[in-house]
């Protein structure tokens, strides 16, 4: 049930295989599986102030903005840098795996954060 919401986007999903094959991930493929995540409710929920209005919620969601475009570009400059790296020696496959373990890291983190806090 959790992953029902990318069913509308696999119909052009490739896999690392066809990555490495030198399969392109357009555009599109990444623009409706972004706005499909079902995250960007939990951060709403989460992160913004419930009874407040439009006027009150600006400063928040400005802040949220700027958060998100730091660590979005910081996520991407590292993946970069040490993507290039890896391609150098030989072992392209080891930036996925090393995405997919932070992933779990983090998930982990919020899980255990939000269990220790309950």
């Amino acid at each position: 049930m959790s992953t029902s919401w990318a069913l509308p986007s696999c119909s052009g999903r490739v896999n690392a295989r066809e990555l490495r094959g030198g399969a392109v991930v357009t555009f599109r493929q990444v623009l409706i599986t972004t706005l499909l995540n079902p995250k960007a409710m939990v951060f709403a929920f989460l992160l913004l102030p419930l009874q407040a209005g439009l006027f009150e919620l600006l400063p928040w969601l400005g802040m949220i903005a700027l958060q998100i475009v730091t660590a979005g570009a910081a996520w991407i400059a590292l993946g970069a840098t040490l993507g290039g790296g890896a391609r150098r020696l030989g072992y392209p496959e080891i930036i996925t795996r090393t995405g997919a373990v932070t992933l779990v890291a983090v998930t982990g983190l919020i899980w255990l954060q939000s269990f220790l806090s309950a």
